[in-house]
C-alpha cells in the first residue's frame, strides 16, 4: 500500500478543520447527532454530484455493510 501524499494530507487537514471546530461547538449527544446526520445527507448530495446515483449507492452500501459487520468488503 502506498503512502498519502503530504499535500494531500495537509490539504485533508484543512478541510477537516472547520467540521472539527464545529463538533467542537455541540453541547450535547442530541446537537452531535444533528450535526451527524446533516454531514450525512451533503456528503451523499456531493457523492452522487461528483460519482453519479449508481457509484454513491455502492459507496454507501458498501460502508453500511461495514458498520454492520466492523469488516471491510476486501
Amino acid at each position: 500500500m502506498s503512502a498519502i501524499p503530504k499535500e494531500y494530507m495537509e490539504q485533508l487537514k484543512r478541510t477537516m478543520a472547520p467540521i472539527d471546530r464545529q463538533i467542537m461547538l455541540c453541547d450535547n449527544e442530541e446537537e452531535i447527532m444533528i450535526l451527524g446526520t446533516v454531514m450525512l445527507s451533503k456528503a451523499k448530495i456531493i457523492l452522487e454530484t461528483q460519482l453519479g446515483k449508481d457509484a454513491t449507492a455502492d459507496i454507501l452500501l458498501s460502508l453500511s455493510k461495514k458498520v454492520r459487520t466492523g469488516k471491510d468488503e476486501h
